[in-house]
């Protein structure tokens, strides 16, 4: 038994809480019949546990959960207790089911479904149609078997009518009327089984249409010796079938044209988000480039305020070194005044002992406490010397 897909519970929302526990551990599916661990209580459908066992090859299954191998058994009432409150649509809902029901209705309905998709019985034959519409297809299928009424040989259908034209050496313009209206009726069959399939699915209606332009090519002949009632009767026919198909085909320009359209309009809607997107990639790279030159003229600003710090310090050391200039070159010009006082002094000092000496002793003595002033002197005036060089270095 197939297990259920989550898609096809209508209300997952509200019974996914307790149902996600319980669902196949291996493809995640609410399983039919389910297995349970004997260890861990996790399930298995029936279909991972045949693929399971296979691979196995023994009675013990290789549990996920547990991670060893396990003996899985029926599940318990429990779960089926879990599992009541799904709305479970029909498997078949794309080809047309609508019918929604429980989980215990649910394997007898998709076993009985007249909307599943069956194969054609007939060998030879790969069309496969719905369950419902299997004697339709089995009017106008070429592969089905067939008696001929001549020599009781099995044919299909498609080659029942070559046989048939040479069965006992018999012509075709030997066949009488009856065999012709017999004919006739049995297209005509077709025709309105054609139809029918046709509005049943597009697909179907393909092949119904290819079937019957076959079946009219082959019995054009015999159709040409009917009545005008029934040449009406058949052009009236095939004038429904080719409005019906002229019909299909507007309505797929519709179709076609209204996703054209939608498809329009979610370009134009991408178009311009992305123009929206660009014109803000734009303002941003804007204010990027306001930003950065707002930085680059903070910056030029404080390299400004730098620069003019700067100048005043070099402005304030300018004018301290002026001074110091200037207060240097005072003290020099004093020191120099100084000194030519003391040359002039000595000078002054030296001549009269050279000249006259009325009191011998008495001169040496002035001479040598002059000599000590002097030398005082030239000490104090090195000491200025000093001191101003050391002002102007500083």
């Amino acid at each position: 038994m197939n297990p259920i897909d989550t898609r096809q519970i209508l209300n997952w929302d509200q019974v996914k809480v307790h149902l996600q526990p319980n669902l196949c551990i291996e493809c995640q599916l609410v399983p039919q019949q389910p297995l349970q661990c004997y260890r861990c209580s996790k399930l298995l459908c029936q279909t991972c546990h045949g693929d399971l066992k296979q691979k196995s090859r023994g009675p013990k299954i290789f549990c996920q959960k547990c991670k060893a191998l396990n003996y899985f058994n029926p599940a318990n009432n429990a779960i089926y207790q879990s599992y009541r409150d799904m709305i479970i649509g029909c498997v078949n809902r794309r080809y047309g089911c609508k019918v929604t029901l429980d989980y215990k209705k649910y394997q007898k309905h998709v076993e009985e479904c007249e909307f599943q998709r069956i194969p054609c019985p007939s060998p030879g034959c790969f069309v496969t149609t719905l369950k419902r519409a299997k004697g339709d297809h089995l009017q106008v299928c070429e592969y089905v078997i067939e008696t001929c009424q001549y020599c009781n040989k099995q044919f299909n259908r498609k080659s029942m009518t070559y046989h048939q034209e040479k069965c006992n050496g018999k012509d075709v313009q030997q066949i009488d009327l009856a065999s012709l209206k017999s004919d006739f009726l049995r297209l005509r069959s077709k025709l309105d089984a054609a139809i029918s399939q046709f509005e049943q699915s597009a697909e179907i209606a393909i092949l119904e249409q290819k079937v019957i332009k076959q079946a009219f090519s082959l019995h054009k002949q015999r159709l040409a010796s009917i009545k005008g009632y029934e040449n009406k009767q058949i052009s009236s026919v095939v004038a429904k079938v080719e409005r019906m198909r002229s019909e299909s085909i507007n309505r797929r320009k519709q179709v076609e044209q209204q996703q054209l359209g939608e498809e329009n309009q979610r370009l134009k809607i991408k178009l311009l988000e992305i123009a929206n997107e660009k014109k803000a990639l734009s303002q941003q790279v804007k204010l990027c480039q306001a930003k950065k030159k707002l930085s680059e003229l903070f910056r030029h600003q404080q390299n400004m305020m730098e620069n003019l710090i700067l100048m005043k310090k070099i402005t304030n050391v300018t004018s301290s070194i002026t001074h110091r200039v200037q207060l240097q070159d005072f003290h020099y010009s004093k020191l120099k005044q100084l000194d030519r006082y003391l040359q002039d002094d000595e000078k002054s000092f030296v001549k009269p002992s050279i000249i006259q000496s009325p009191n011998h002793s008495q001169q040496n003595s002035q001479h040598t406490q002059h000599t000590k002033t002097l030398d005082a002197t030239h000490i104090k005036l090195s000491e200025l010397r000093v001191y101003s060089n050391g002002q102007l270095l500083q």
